[in-house]
């Protein structure tokens, strides 16, 4: 099997960051860590990070923004792959991770790109959800790769 690092960088949103953790776990994966960043976050979250072995926590006091935060999971991923996630994300019931990781692995791509969809919950607070499995992938390094994402339409950019 193919081990995957969860990337998570979390700062606020401890409903979202709930919502999210939930629906790692329910893609029923033994293979696979959660790595998360606590980015400068004022919210007490130790009730939601209760999980088996599989979740490392990162602590830092000071906010690191999400892009450093990514970083500092990226220094201890242990993942043949990675996959980020923001903590107001979260995966609805129709997304499962294995059936994208076979996809990349069945094409040999080094990146893949998908949807996400918006929603508003019942208090009318704003957040995404994936959508749309494997729109593209695409194989290469460095700058021929972004190359290759820009020209066939692949490039999706963050909300970041």
């Amino acid at each position: 099997m193919t081990f995957i690092s969860i990337l998570i960088p979390f700062k606020k949103g401890r409903r979202f960051l709930k919502d999210c953790l939930e629906s790692v776990h329910e893609q029923g994966l033994d293979d696979f860590e959660i790595i998360l960043i606590v980015n400068g976050a004022d919210e007490d979250i130790d009730d939601l990070v209760n999980f088996p072995d599989n979740i490392v926590i990162k602590e830092f006091d000071e906010e690191l923004g999400v892009s450093k935060a990514r970083n500092e999971a990226l220094k201890v991923a242990q993942g043949d792959y990675v996959y980020f996630i923001d903590s107001d994300d979260y995966w609805n019931a129709d997304f499962v991770l294995r059936e994208l990781i076979d996809k990349t692995l069945a094409s040999d791509a080094d990146i893949t790109c998908f949807g996400y969809r918006e929603y508003f919950d019942e208090e009318n607070t704003y957040g995404k959800g994936i959508d749309n499995i494997a729109l593209a992938q695409c194989s290469g390094e460095g700058f021929d790769l972004l190359e290759k994402m820009f020209s066939n339409g692949v490039f999706i950019s963050s909300a970041c």
